[in-house]
Parts: structure tokens; sequence; C-alpha cells
């Protein structure tokens, strides 16, 4: 016992465990008064006395990912992730949202490591410092369910793996360092601001405004800024005891600090230090909260803060994604008529294609048609007699279409209904001896086809074309209250004509719909995909007799697609759909009213007799427009929207249920837009009908002025009383110019606008003698963007990352000659030729990240293209480099980049040369100071850098080994360079030639390297090196993905170089004049006849699409060259003019002044730096606040 202890029993008890854990026997019952046994019956049991204490996280170690030899050495752990769990202490990672998702931190990876380490270690990680170098993360972990990570980590360097699965999501090196180990930064003191930086303090939410700009959308958790400057040299952190967090907020400060305005993700961190004992004693306490202060130093490239450091910070550009959710809608107004029988005129594409894909349709089933008439088995078929009948209106269509016409169809995922019929009349005639069999196969293949039909772009045009179905959608949505609503699908016959309505109001952003799916048949759909798309299944047979809708009621609308034709009596249907409606609720109805014979040879195959007892259908079955009208008033309803076209099988109709309680309408002129004296009496109108019910509503009428907001101040009064469906408008928005001026044409006493109020909809719009309303259909992906010809364009990508998406881009060099303040070497050239470079085909590809081009071009709209050859306005040709945007129909070029091109060149010639001579002297002539005599292996030497360089070295006195990928290519080689022999060529395909050059060499190796393969076979080729040889490397990939290589290298006096010509070329950050000297070696190559015009690929200024995949594909032997105009015969001569079809785009002319009001606010200053980006150089903000204390200054002073 210890007399001094707080607690002697605790004290004695824990010395007893620790003789046990000692391995002494300990008989602790010894200790207790000795119980009699069986107890009492009423002894309590101590089992519920006990229960897990969840307060500690304990990660459990993985048995199946031991170090091997024995498994003495535990070297990895296992970490479930859930932040969604409710009792989870993870749900902090939900507030780590980049661009719309849930990521995974950068700095998570950093601390299951740190955990892990300390772990296998047995000590408390809040209490050991570490050390994590070259931390990599390879691929974003998006949350969207519980992850396990796996950490392994080394026993004996420290080296570790985090892995998702089987990928590894992270990497590095973890230690514990020294305890006399100083920090990087032990001296605060001496971090210097940098003497440019505008220090100006932003509070948390300037900061993290700023950052929501870019992308990161951080939840409260992950905003630990609490003060910062613009520059970012400067900080103070939230300490809130998480490190994750923290250490996020950490490298968001270097984020913020550069200029760039793109979304950019951590991927490697050099160094990173944390100590957290040390930590603790820097946490401040400030206005109540916990702060650390923080130190960037821009010098260094790091940063401190408390007891934690970092150097060497790299984040890589992303592309932001369209968000699903919030995502923005493209969409363009159209006058819909209430009645149209030309509903696709203003769709003459959509229109063509209905067209066509009817014909082909209509062949098909006429020509299957007559073949069995004439081989005599219609007559035996249920419904033989009305498909003779077909037969006779489908008399001008019984040639099958052309296999050329018709195989396009077949291969449309999009066109299943002319795979059913193919399918249908494929069938050899002359091996069916059994009609009646041969009917119900028929029958069976419909039945397996039929709810693939109604994905059919003719079968279910008027569910999948926006301008009927969203039109009739938005037509009830717009005359029900709020923007909550109820819609039922009436007997549908799959799960694809609920998506098609679903995704017909897809793009209102505030409209919350009840879907769900109604009728005898219901649960035939399939269940998982309706939870899918957030719908159910009620099943209610609408033929049942006695007949109730039970809870199915209050319906705001439904659909009924081809329905109405299956009914004997569809006036008692929709009489029985009526009672699932509110008192003035809406039915969408589609139904066949033309080409019945493509629809009749669908229904009338089943096996079922589809004759009625009403003899006036068509073909027995089907409805006319007359007799729909007809069917919808006697079942009580009234026609409010009828939408149709030539080019549809089917009509869309709009009925309404007809309200018991008459309409008390009070009308409102708003015609007067100078002493606005209608503002008074619509006020009253609308505070006394305020709490009114629906029926007593209020219309805006205006019929003497045709513009004056009518539309929109109705929906205004909408939103604001979503209460009730009381607003309704009645006004003249004629566009002609005849018609916008005069006396009224509306005459209020007249019976069209009589029967317009008894409709009781909302809009009602009179537009040059047609009634209708506007509406907004959104515009298709391929349709988003507008073309026009136009002189000046380059290409680019659309999409990051999409080749196929490449396209003519207008250009701002159409106010070349506006800018006053150029320089005088500045001049515009008309591009005849430019070449596709392997880096352009990377950037178009997504392989290569705009970070990786060196230089301020991360956040430059196109960096495609460096090369090109054309004319300057007098005529002269010539060929030149630019940094980007060469792949142009006209550039803007320095002088000091361009050369003239020699007489006996064309200008194709001429495109093939300036990029690759001028890397291959810079490379081996500057970097690889090549002399005569050596030896050098130059990669790809097919490839147009590979053909310069063997062409310099060969002028040089070198001896030329080089790798090509075909046995074309060596062909070519061998014949272009005769001193070229067999044993000079080796295979690029793999790693062989190291083994080839180390035999043709004895072992010694080649003097230099001219690289560009990656990966392994660069690791093959710096192993090629002889003593003080020089590796040049070309290629980008492994530099951009930091790929390692070992020291031991070195140890033979080798060199080895990056060779970035682009780096060269820019002026921020090359060298004058190493650039001068690259020109004046090229100049004197061109002279002495060592430059060369190489082999070329030439594609088509339209083709762009083409040249990049050839190139990709490594083909090519040479160059692969975009041919934008045609080259004239004469050497000097005007440039001839030429357009190009080409994405309209914004363009500022730079001497007109643009004026923002508001331009210090977030969004003024973003707008002014886009109008900047779009060629603006004259600006004027005006603002009621002083922009010294907004984040957006830095942009005012640059």
């Amino acid at each position: 016992m210890n007399n001094k202890a707080e607690n002697e029993i605790e004290a004695f008890l824990s010395q007893v465990g620790k003789l046990y854990e000692a391995g002494a026997t300990v008989q602790i019952e010894k200790i207790y008064p000795e119980v009699p046994l069986p107890v009492p019956p009423g002894t309590p049991m101590i089992s519920p006395m006990w229960k897990w204490d969840h307060s500690v996280d304990w990660p459990v170690v993985d048995g199946r990912q031991m170090a091997s030899g024995g498994g003495s050495v535990r070297s990895s752990a296992s970490y479930t992730i859930d932040p969604f769990s409710p009792d989870s202490k993870e749900t902090f990672l939900l507030d780590h949202i980049i661009d719309g998702r849930v990521l995974y931190p950068f700095t998570g990876y950093m601390v299951l490591a740190w955990k892990t380490l300390c772990k296998l270690h047995a000590v408390d990680y809040q209490k050991t410092p570490v050390i994590i170098e070259n931390i990599n993360v390879y691929s974003a972990t998006i949350l969207t369910k519980p992850i396990r990570l796996d950490v392994v980590i080394t026993p004996g360097n420290g080296e570790f793996e985090i892995l998702d699965g089987d990928q590894v999501c992270s990497s590095g090196r973890i230690y514990i360092p020294d305890e006399n180990r100083q920090f990087y930064y032990n001296d605060v003191s001496t971090i210097e601001t940098s003497k440019i930086a505008e220090r100006i303090e932003l509070d948390t939410e300037d900061s993290y405004k700023e950052f929501l700009l870019r992308g990161y959308e951080y939840g409260e958790n992950f905003r630990g800024i609490y003060r910062t400057c613009n520059s970012g040299e400067r900080g103070t952190l939230y300490w809130r005891g998480n490190w994750v967090t923290f250490l996020d907020s950490l490298l968001q400060t270097a984020l913020l600090a550069e200029r760039a305005d793109t979304l950019r993700l951590p991927t490697r961190v050099r160094y990173m230090r944390i100590d957290p004992e040390k930590h603790l004693k820097h946490v401040e306490e400030r206005d109540g909260i916990q702060v650390v202060e923080l130190y960037n130093d821009i010098a260094t490239n790091g940063c401190i803060a408390g007891g934690v450091e970092c150097c060497d910070l790299t984040a890589h550009t992303v592309s932001r994604r369209m968000q699903t959710q919030g995502q923005l809608y493209l969409e363009k107004l159209y006058f819909v008529k209430h009645n149209d029988d030309k509903a696709l005129e203003a769709f003459p594409k959509e229109r063509k294609i209905q067209i066509e894909y009817r014909k082909v349709l209509r062949a098909l089933v006429g020509a299957g048609l007559k073949a069995w008439h004439d081989a005599g088995l219609l007559s035996g078929f249920t419904n033989g007699a009305i498909l003779e009948k077909a037969l006779l209106n489908l008399k001008d269509a019984t040639q099958r279409p052309p296999d050329d016409i018709l195989q396009p169809y077949l291969e449309d995922s999009k066109c299943p209904l002319v795979q059913a019929v193919c399918a249908v009349f494929d069938t050899n005639i002359s091996d069916i001896t059994d009609k009646k069999a041969f009917e119900a196969i028929i029958a069976a293949r419909i039945k397996s086809q039929i709810q693939v039909l109604d994905t059919d772009k003719y079968w279910a045009a008027s569910m999948l074309l926006e301008r009927l179905v969203k039109t009739a959608q938005d037509i009830c949505i717009e005359n029900s209250a709020g923007h909550r609503n109820k819609c039922g699908a009436i007997e549908p016959t799959s799960v694809e004509q609920l998506k098609h309505i679903i995704n017909g109001v897809s793009s209102h952003p505030l409209l919350e719909i009840e879907w769900n799916c109604l009728g005898k048949n219901v649960n035939q759909l399939d269940e998982n995909s309706l939870m899918q798309i957030g719908a159910t299944r009620q099943k209610l047979d609408f033929d049942a007799e006695p007949f109730s809708v039970g809870e199915n009621k209050n319906y705001d609308y439904i659909v009924l697609d081809k329905v109405l034709a299956k009914k004997e009596d569809p006036v008692q249907f929709l009489q029985r759909c009526a009672e699932m409606l509110r008192e003035d609720g809406f039915a969408i109805v589609n139904e066949v009213t033309g080409d019945h014979e493509i629809s009749l040879f669908v229904d009338a195959l089943l096996e079922q007799s589809i004759q009625k007892s009403d003899n006036s259908r068509i073909y027995g079955t089907y409805l006319n427009n007359k007799q729909l009208l007809d069917i919808f008033k006697k079942a009580g309803y009234r026609m409010c929207n009828y939408q149709t076209d030539e080019a549809l099988c089917t009509s869309t109709y709009v009925i309404r249920k007809i309200p018991s309680q008459q309409r008390d309408p009070a009308i409102i002129d708003i015609d007067d837009i100078e002493n606005f004296t209608w503002i008074e009496p619509l006020q009253k109108t609308i505070e006394e009908r305020l709490n009114e019910p629906d029926y007593k509503t209020i219309w805006l009428k205006s019929t003497k002025i045709r513009n004056n907001g009518t539309l929109g101040i109705a929906l205004c009064f909408v939103e604001e009383n979503l209460k009730f469906n009381r607003f309704r408008t009645l006004c003249d928005i004629s566009v002609k110019k005849e018609n916008r001026a005069g006396p009224p044409v509306i005459k209020m006493d007249s019976d069209e606008v009589k029967e317009i109020m008894e409709k009781d909809l909302h809009a009602n719009n009179y537009r040059d003698g047609e009634w209708g309303s506007v509406r907004h259909i959104v515009v298709k992906d391929d349709e988003t963007h507008s073309y026009k010809q136009v002189q000046h364009a380059f290409i680019n990508t659309l999409v990051r990352g999409d080749v196929s998406s490449l396209t003519w881009v207008e250009s701002p060099n159409q106010y070349f000659d506006a800018i006053v303040d150029k320089k005088p070497t500045h001049q515009l050239c008309s591009v005849y030729y430019s070449a596709v470079n392997f880096r352009d085909v990377m950037l178009a590809y997504g392989r290569l990240p705009p970070d990786a081009i060196p230089g301020q071009f991360a956040d430059r709209e196109c960096l495609l293209g460096m090369e090109f050859s054309g004319r300057l306005k007098d005529g002269t040709r010539v060929m030149g480099i630019l940094p980007a945007q060469a792949l142009a129909t006209s550039v803007v070029l320095d002088l000091e980049y361009t050369w003239e091109v020699p007489n006996n060149w064309s200008l194709s010639d001429a495109a093939t040369v300036p990029v690759v001579y001028a890397t291959a002297y810079y490379a081996l002539v500057m970097r690889g100071r090549i002399r005569k005599g050596e030896k050098i292996l130059i990669h790809g030497g097919s490839g147009g850098v590979g053909q310069a360089a063997i062409a310099i070295a060969l002028h040089y006195g070198l001896e030329v080994y080089t790798t090509v990928g075909t046995d074309s290519k060596r062909e070519y080689l061998k014949k272009r360079f005769p001193q070229l022999k067999d044993r000079h060529f080796a295979n690029s395909r793999n790693a062989d030639f190291e083994l080839h050059i180390r035999h043709q060499t004895k072992g010694r190796g080649v003097d230099l390297v001219l690289n560009c393969l990656a990966h392994e076979m660069l690791q093959a080729s710096v192993r090629c090196l002889a003593q003080h040889g020089r590796f040049l490397e070309i290629g980008k990939v492994d530099l951009s993905q930091n790929s390692p290589l070992g020291m031991a290298h070195l140890l033979k006096n080798t060199t080895i170089h990056g060779i970035l010509l682009d780096a060269v070329m820019d002026q921020s950050i090359g060298n004058k004049e190493d650039w001068l000297e690259v020109y004046r070696l090229l100049k004197e190559g061109i002279d002495s006849g060592v430059v060369k015009p190489l082999q070329a690929n030439t594609f088509s200024h339209d083709k762009a699409e083409e040249a990049f995949r050839f190139m990709s594909a490594g083909k090519h032997i040479g160059k692969v060259l975009i041919e934008v105009r045609k080259e004239e015969n004469q050497i000097i001569c005007p440039p001839s003019e030429i357009t190009v079809n080409a994405v309209c785009r914004t363009l500022c002319h730079p001497q007109h002044v643009y004026l923002i009001t508001g331009g210090l606010g977030g969004f003024g200053l973003e707008l002014a730096q886009w109008l900047i980006n779009r060629g603006a150089r004259k600006l004027v903000l005006t603002s009621r606040t002083d922009f010294c204390s907004c984040i957006y200054s830095k942009y005012l002073k640059s």
C-alpha cells in the first residue's frame, strides 16, 4: 500500500495489476469476502455494468499485412473512415468540399501516417514529433460512403504507403527526429516580407470568399484562417485541437497567395515537420479563441506556424466540373402557341431527324407486311384483317431501305424500334409451317422489346423532346401553388417513361415533385430503378368495379402516354383519373394521331385483338383529334394546350379538370407607364385578396403597350405569393414592327378572350395574331456554343481532356491594329501551316497539367500550338515559335522569334522546322556541349526532334544510335541518313535497347542521351551513359510526376539536364542571351544546309481532331501539320484571306472603356479580371466602399 497516494485502493489495485503483467500468479478473489455459492436469486448481474468506452480510437494492426520474416515487427494499421455515422468523430471531413465533392484531405493522409508510426512505436502521437518527407497524393479519394485505408510503413527506412483497396493513394517517408535536431525555420524573425507585397489584412470571410470563387467550398471545420494578408506571407490560424484541419489551413494560405484564379489541388510536399508539444506552447488566445501565428517564406517556398513547418508545396491545376445539383442551364426563350400544329417549326434539326427516321420505319414495316401478305401469313393472324388494311395505306412504302441508309439506325442505341422491326421481319418465310406458332414467336419478340421502345427517338418523341414534354409540364407547374408538386404517371409501360418526365423539368432549380406510378401492372416495374429516380409505385386498377382511388388524391397533374386508345371507355377512364386530381388539376395526354401503321405494327402483333366496339376509330383502336376533344369534354375537362407536328406520330394535350367553383377574376389594367396610376389599385386588390381562396384571381392586363414588363412582374408576384395560385397575365407581346404600335387589337368582350379567361391559365400572351405563352427550352450541349465565320481564330478544346471537343474559337487578334502600346517587334502574321507537337497532344488529352508548362500559362485558356509558318502583311514568308496559341489562323509574332523562309522551301516545309531544330540545338549544343567523336543515343529517331537531333549530331561528327518503334521507321531513317547502319538501331517499345547499346559500346555506354521515354525506360536510358555522360530529358511526364532518379548515377561524373524550350522562350523566367544563341544556331543551320525540312502528314483545318488522334497513335514519321491556308505560287504576295466556322467568344476592344458599377465588390472585381482576360484595357470601377479593405485589391494594384 502507498499511504501517499490520493486513492490508496486504486494505487493498490494498480500495483497488483502490474504484478500480473510481470507474470506473477494473482488470486484476485482473495481480496474480496468469500461469497457462498450459489448466490441468492435476487443478486444483480454484473454484465450490464460493463460497457465499451468509445471515447478513444485505437487503430487496429492488420495481421495480413504484417512484415514477413516471422511477423515479429508490426508494420501496418487499418482505419475505417466513416464521417457519415452520427456518433463518428470524423464528421468534420464532410466540410472538406472541393468543387462540389467531399474529398479526403491531403493532410488526412499525413495524420494517418503519423498516427500509425506512433502506434507501431507504442507512443502517443499527440506528444511525439515527426518529420514527413516527399509526401505524394496520387488520386483524390471522394467520400460518398465509409472507406477503409491501410497504412503500411517499412520498419527500416520509414517509407510508407496508404492504400484504398489495392490502389495506392499516398506515399512518402516518415520518422521521429532526433531531439537535438533544430527546426528548418528556427528563427522566424529572419523571414522577410516581400517588398512588393501590399500586406492588406483579410479576415475569415474575405479569405473564404476568394476560395469559394476558385471552387473551394470549405465548411466551418476547414475554415481555419483567422487573419491573413493578401500576399499570404503573414497570418493567424485557428487552433481547434484538430491536426487535419489545422494542417489543411496551413496549406490553404499557400494557395491563397497565388495570383492565379484556378482550382488547384495539393499533390506533393517535400518536407513537413510536426512537433505537437512545441506547437501547444505557441497557441495564443485572442478574442476568446485559440490561434497560432503563421509565417510564409516566399523565398524558400515554405511556412511555419507554431510547431509545424512545411517546405515546397506542389499543387496542380484541375478543371472545374459541372455540378449535378445547382447546375446552371443555358435556356432559350420560345413563344409557344396554345394550339400548335407545327410544334417543331423552330426546331428544324429535330424535325428533319423525325421525318427521315419515319421514312425508314414506314419502308421497313411496309416491305415486311407485303412479304407476309405475299406468303399468305397475314390471314392467319389475330389482327390480320387490320394489318391487310394497313398495308393498303403503305403502298408508297413497300421497298426495304438500302443497307447504307439502314445501318446507321441499326447501330444507334436511340433507335430500338427499327431494330425490333428488323428482328421481326428477318425471319425466313419459307421455313414457316405453323402460322399460329409463328404469330406466337412474333408476339414474344415484340413483348421483349416493348419497354425498350420507350427510349426510341420516334416512338417516344413526345416524351423525349423538351419542346413538348417540358412545355406541357411547365403549364401544369406554373398553374399550381408553390414549388412542391405531385405528379402521377398513369399505367406506364416502363420506368423510362417516368425518367423522361423527370428530365423534362430537371432545369427548375427550386422545384420539388413527388413522383408516383399508378396502374394495374405497375408492380412489373423495377423497384430499384424507381428508387434511383426517387419515385414510388401504387397499384391501382382503373378498370375495376367498384373503383376507388383510395389515398391517391390531390395530384397536381398526371401523365397518360398512349393510354386512352387502349381503353374501351376512355371517358369513364378519364373521369376516374379526375378523382385523383386536385380541384383544378391537369392531365397531360399523349395519343397516336398520325402514322398509325407504325404504332399498329407494335399493337397488332401482340396476339390480342385491338378492335374496339367503336367502329369510328382508326384501325378499330386509334382516336383522331376531334374524337379526343369530344372525350375530354364529356369527361369534365377543358383543353388548355395542344401540340403536334407533321413529323410526329403523336399529339400532346394539356387538359384541365373543370372546377366546381366559378372563378372570380379582378382585372387590373397596367398599360400606364408614365404615371403608373395602376399601382394603388393593384396594391389594394392584392391586399383584399391576399388570404382569399384561389378562385379569386387577379389578372394583369396590358393590351396597348407591347413591352412594359408584364411577364416579369407577374412572375415576381407568383414567387412572392407561393401559397396561392392567383395571378394571371393577358398581354400583347407582338414583335413585328407593324404590330408594335397602334390601338389595342385585343377586345376584352370578344369570344376568344372569354375562352382564354375560362381556361384560367397564368400566361396568356398575344403575339402577332396568335395566343400562347413564352417558354424556356434548355439548349442542348451540341448547341451551347454559337458559331460564326471569322478571319481570326485559334484551335482549342472546349472541355479540357476531351480531344473530341477540339474546335476553332474566335481570337482577339482581330483588334491587333487597335492596340497602341504594342512592341515594335510585334507583327500580325497570317498562318498557313501550324504543327502539332507532342506537348499539344498531352495537353489536349489532359495527360499533362498546365502547371507542367514553364511560365505563367496555367490560367490561359489555350496552350495549344508552338510553331507556325505564314506571311506578314507585306507578303514576307516567315516561320516562328510562340509560347502558345500557334494553332490559329493568325498570330501575333515577335520578330526575335521568327526566321525568314528560304526561297527553296515551301511554307509547309518551313512549319516542320522551328521547334524541333531549336530544341535539338539547345539540347545538344548548348546544354550537351557535343564534341566530335562522341557517341549519342537519340530516342524516337523518326520523330521531329529525333530527326533534327540526328542531323545536327552527324554534322558535328558524332556516332549516332537511335531507337524506333517499327521497321518502316528504321528503313526511312536509313534512307535519309546513310551513315546509320543496322547496329545503330534499337527498339523504343521496351527497355531492350539498354542491352543493345551496352553491347555495341563494349560496356562503355554513350556520351549523351537525348531522351523522350518515360518510367522504366528512362531509368534504362540513364544506365546507358558513359563516364562524364550528359543526359538530356525532353519529355515532361516524369518531370511533372517528380519521378525519382538514383543519385548513384552521378558517381560516373554524369550530368542530368531538363530541356524545356518553352522555359527559354518565356522572358519572365528565361535568359534572353540563351534564346539569342539558339536563334543564331538555327539561322546558321539553315544557311549551311544542316537544317532541312522534315517529312510531314498534313491535315486540313477542319480535321484538327483527326490530326491529334493520329499523332497520339505514334504512327507518324516526322511532323504532323494542320493546313490553315493554301500556299500561293509567288514567293512574295499578300496573304490570302480565309474564314473558319468558329465558336463565338466575348472579346473586348482595347480602346473601348468599360464601366462597372459596384466594381469593387467581389463580383465586380471578378468581372473586371474577366474583361481584362478578354482584351479590355480601359476600365472604370465605381464603388461606395474603400477597395483597400478588400481581398481583390491585389488585382487593382496589378
